[in-house]
């Protein structure tokens, strides 16, 4: 078994911090309306407090899921973050996207299967 630093068996062992973010579109989906929660990495306070602006931003409004194609094999994205830009779906100007799937073709694309906010 390998070695862990003090440090980060420190950090390892420390308690989560929590924060919390409203999203305004709470109040319009009402009793519709979702509660996420992730736990993340983040060490500092204000980190999580900008990750948590983050989500609730994302989650404004309706949501889609999609296939969007992307050049090379891209199974390295599934199940993250990420900004896809491009002619298509009005990807244009860049939009935050969570990949849920992929499928890699033949002709040196894949296929991501992702959920996009429609605000």
């Amino acid at each position: 078994m390998p070695d862990i630093a003090v440090t980060v068996a420190d950090y390892l062992k420390n308690p989560a911090l929590f924060t919390a973010a409203n999203s305004p579109s709470g109040v319009a989906w009402g009793s519709r309306a979702i509660e996420s929660e992730i736990i993340s990495p983040y060490r500092d306070k204000a980190d999580a407090d900008a990750e948590a602006v983050r989500q609730a931003a994302f989650l404004k409004g309706p949501l889609v899921e999609e296939v969007v194609t992307v050049k090379g094999a891209r199974r390295d994205l599934n199940l993250r973050a990420v900004t896809i830009r491009g002619d298509q779906l009005g990807y244009g100007a860049g939009q935050p996207a969570f990949v849920i799937g992929f499928a890699e073709r033949n002709d040196g694309h894949t296929d991501l299967t992702v959920v996009r906010s429609l605000a």
